[in-house]
């Protein structure tokens, strides 16, 4: 199977190879084999778009089952909501240097790093928060301040050393340390962090 930022390829029932591309109207479409050259001439004309398997529902049941997976999710969507959603959204690009697609008039996804998901006891059930991971806390507030970027004290708690962004939209996020092992894919900057909060 492969990927990439406006296709994906999947093994038809036929055996051959079946891609999925994802055009600007979010339509799909399929092709065979014998017709790999010139749709390949013709994907590299279109703008990159993230594949979204939920476009059609026979896309997304042939992802699933081309993993040998039982689950029908496949990632996740976080949601910011902000009172300048455009400056936000610069902070996202510029300073913190996430990669993105623009959806259609200048809105801008971001593609997030490895995620997990974790659930807090609380007197209320509709407040959720946004924290980002680093191996080396005092670094990235070092990094953020030669951005203009001001965090707040860094407070220590038994999960981990946590520090808070506010957003030029008002809003605000976490970024923290942590002291916990670590249920998100291990990368080479995550590999020594984890292995420290598991002894």
């Amino acid at each position: 199977m492969r990927t990439g930022p406006n296709l994906i390829e999947l093994p038809s029932e036929s055996g051959n190879i079946t891609k999925v591309v994802c055009r600007g109207s979010g339509q799909s479409i399929g092709q065979d084999n014998h017709k790999r050259r010139k749709a390949d001439e013709r994907d590299q004309k279109l703008a990159p778009h993230v594949v979204t398997l939920a476009s059609t529902k026979r896309s997304h049941a042939k992802m699933v089952e081309a993993r040998g997976a039982k689950l029908m999710i496949f990632g996740a969507h976080v949601i910011v909501y902000s009172k300048d959603a455009t400056a936000d959204r610069a902070f996202f690009k510029k300073v913190l240097g996430f990669s993105s697609v623009d959806a259609g008039g200048g809105w801008l996804i971001f593609a997030l790093p490895p995620a997990e998901v974790a659930v807090h006891p609380a007197e209320v059930s509709d407040r959720h928060e946004l924290f980002f991971v680093c191996a080396d806390l005092k670094a990235e507030i070092a990094a953020l301040k030669e951005k203009g970027v001001k965090c707040s004290e860094v407070q220590e708690e038994r999960w981990g050393s946590i520090t808070r962004i506010r957003l030029p939209g008002g809003g605000e996020l976490g970024l923290y340390q942590p002291k916990h092992p670590l249920a998100m894919p291990i990368t080479s900057a995550s590999a020594g962090l984890a292995g420290a909060a598991r002894e």
